[in-house]
């Protein structure tokens, strides 16, 4: 499994957030605009560079360091999947290999279960249903965006007995609107909305706790992935950065997060290794 973005990739989300320019890097960071191009095209022998770079962008830079370190081959570290949790990772039309996330997270108590976005199909759906004995009874949707939708009216059909909630302000025809602190509880399992907005305009991310269990897994979406998070705008980027400090790092260390593209992730990883947690 690699990691959604690579540390170029990174340079790019944090540098189009803040509203710079290459002209901006070379002032603030003192590299040449070789230097700079020579990051930008990937090349991961120039640390000293990469390290620049992260001061002038805000990153933490140790943790850019390591991420171009993991480019190069490294395994990347990540938690293990939870046993009542399900990754479908789908390819999304017209993104060469780009794949979105969807899960499922089930009560086996209750054979009853969530499934969070909209990339997977009915079948690979059903598929998993069948093999947990599971029946599907909410439906989450963490922000509208066209990959995390793909395959809602076809799961709308194939699922009509299910409850399908969106984020007010991102709600498709179909689904009923929910805010944060919306919470239902499934069997055991406790599903609560947090308001994530930055990457979209009323992005959601959904936080599963079970009454039997310290485990918790919160399904992300694009608020934020293991090493990096979603594009944002400048205009809300900062602020975007603060909602992901306060609505996800604030759980426990062990907290799993189930982004919306990309591997899992945990809350200590992040607070350790995500180069846009700079303190």
């Amino acid at each position: 499994m690699v990691f959604e973005d690579t540390f170029v990739d990174v340079i790019h989300k944090a540098t189009n957030g803040l509203g710079y320019k290459k002209m901006d890097l070379m002032e603030r960071s003192g590299l040449s605009m070789l230097e700079i191009e020579a990051c930008l095209t990937h090349r991961t022998d120039y640390e000293e560079s990469i390290w620049k770079l992260a001061e002038a962008l805000n990153l933490k830079p140790e943790a850019l360091v390591l991420l171009a370190r993991a480019d190069s081959g490294t395994e990347p570290q990540i938690p293990d999947q939870p046993q009542h949790v399900v990754s479908l990772p789908t390819e999304v039309p017209g993104w060469d290999g780009m794949t979105v996330n969807s899960y499922l997270v089930g009560c086996p108590q209750a054979a009853e279960a969530c499934l969070v976005d909209a990339g997977a199909s009915p079948r690979q759906v059903q598929a998993v249903l069948q093999q947990r004995g599971w029946i599907l009874k909410y439906f989450f949707l963490t922000h509208a965006h066209r990959d995390h939708i793909q395959q809602l009216g076809q799961l709308q059909t194939s699922f009509p007995n299910c409850t399908f909630l969106a984020p007010q302000g991102e709600c498709p025809d179909g689904c009923q609107p929910i805010t944060a602190g919306f919470n239902v509880r499934v069997g055991k399992l406790r599903a609560l909305a947090l308001a994530t907005a930055g990457h979209s305009p009323a992005g959601t991310s959904y936080a599963f706790e079970a009454d039997d269990s310290e485990e918790i897994v919160i399904c992300c979406g694009d608020a934020l992935f293991a090493r990096s998070m979603g594009k944002v705008g400048k205009d809300h980027f900062h602020s975007a950065l603060k909602t992901v400090k306060q609505a996800l790092l604030s759980y426990p260390k062990h907290t799993v997060l189930a982004p919306g593209h990309g591997p899992l992730t945990s809350v200590d990883l992040e607070l350790a290794q995500n180069p846009f947690l700079a303190e």
